[in-house]
């Protein structure tokens, strides 16, 4: 759809501007964002807590290596193809 002018009316809220970025979640160290909250959770992991994430990863890895992954199939998987005779 064509618009009709190319000028803006965006007006400012001067006091705004002035007052600069907002900042009091920072020196408070809360998350701004879901990306933030994750990093913070990994930080406060225990070791046991990394050793049984590591583990999960390795058995998921594992498994979808033996189920989806097409060069950890066999060769030959025991599957026989059934003809018909005409």
């Amino acid at each position: 759809m064509p618009l009709d002018s190319t000028a803006h009316r965006l007006k400012l809220n001067e006091e705004a501007v002035r007052a600069g970025a907002q900042t009091d979640l920072d020196d408070l160290g809360i998350a701004k964002n879901s990306r933030e909250e994750k990093a913070a959770a990994r930080k406060h992991k225990t070791p046991e807590e990394l050793a049984n994430e590591a583990r999960h990863n390795a058995e998921m890895a594992k498994l979808y290596a033996s189920t989806c992954s097409r060069s950890s199939r066999p060769a030959d998987s025991g599957a026989r193809r059934i003809e018909k005779e005409v």
